[in-house]
């Protein structure tokens, strides 16, 4: 939870050292009291055009989000944080729906015991999902981190990642990718049968 002082200026609520409101945030929660300490009910925060892709992926999984959780955040940094981790987890939550309708899916299964916390180095060991036990399936809402999807490669031959809108990837041999996943979930369908018969 983040506490801090605002004020508004130009009908938004804006960060400030000596406003006389307090903003408390954090994981979807946002309040705003006045100087008295009581609550605000109608506020506003500057915009952001990401929200915008987080209300898309959405309203494909039925889910209801207040766009002021997700722009409260005084610093850009976890704004930005924040906004990445919702719009992951919504899209997460639509490719597991959609591929359960057609296949076993296995959600975050662990392909071995991980010791990062006593090593310090992290391991990538599990998938987004494990589609009928030999496909893995990596969705992404921004940037591939090319080293994670390698390391999956070395325990599935066959995989796609899956990426929300448009953005490019490079896969290791034997893995696909798809885009905008969002629009047309029936291309990923596709690439999945596509690699079951192989």
């Amino acid at each position: 939870m983040i506490i801090y002082n605002a004020d508004l200026v130009d009908g938004l609520i804006t960060p400030s050292e000596n406003g006389s409101l307090r903003v408390l945030c954090g994981r979807g929660i946002v309040t705003v009291l006045d100087s008295k300490g009581e609550k605000i009910l109608n506020f506003k925060f500057k915009e952001d055009p990401r929200v915008e892709r987080v209300k898309v992926i959405a309203s494909k999984v039925n889910v209801e989000i207040d766009p002021n959780s997700l722009l409260c955040f005084p610093d850009e940094k976890e704004r930005t944080i924040e906004i990445n981790r919702v719009e992951g987890k919504l899209f997460e939550d639509y490719v597991y729906n959609l591929l359960s309708k057609k296949f076993h899916v296995e959600r975050q299964k662990e392909q071995f015991v991980s010791l990062s916390k006593l090593t310090g180095v992290k391991y990538h060991n599990r998938p987004d999902f494990v589609v009928n036990g030999n496909v893995a399936v990596e969705a992404k809402v921004s940037s591939v981190d090319q080293g994670q999807i390698r390391a999956y490669s070395r325990f599935f031959r066959k995989g796609v990642v899956a990426i929300a809108f448009r953005s490019s990837c490079r896969v290791p041999n034997g893995w696909l990718y798809v885009q905008n996943v969002i629009k047309d979930g029936n291309r990923l369908f596709s690439l999945i049968e596509s690699l079951l018969s192989r």
